[in-house]
């Protein structure tokens, strides 16, 4: 998935983050090589909705590569649309 971010000048690719949370009012990342706010809100609680948000856009796919179905002589297809994976931090 990938999150851009609330000033819309960044673009970061979930596979590259270890964590993200609220700090208070920002949403931050934790990357390998450090931390990097993704939005700052009027408050906690608004922060920890944002948060929320980005947990249900990142539910709301599957991925199904297809292939052999265990012990069955069954092959199951591939799903022909992932949808994309992109959530916008609020502005406000």
């Amino acid at each position: 998935m990938i999150i851009m971010n609330q000033n819309r000048d960044l673009l970061l690719n979930v596979a590259s983050v270890q964590t993200i949370y609220a700090y208070g009012n920002l949403v931050r990342a934790d990357l390998q090589d450090g931390k990097l706010t993704l939005g700052e809100y009027a408050d906690e609680d608004q922060a920890k909705d944002v948060l929320c948000e980005i947990m249900a856009v990142y539910a709301s796919y599957k991925h199904m590569p297809g292939g052999p179905l265990g012990a069955e002589d069954i092959y199951i297809q591939p799903l022909t649309f992932v949808p994309p994976k992109v959530y916008k931090m609020p502005e406000e």
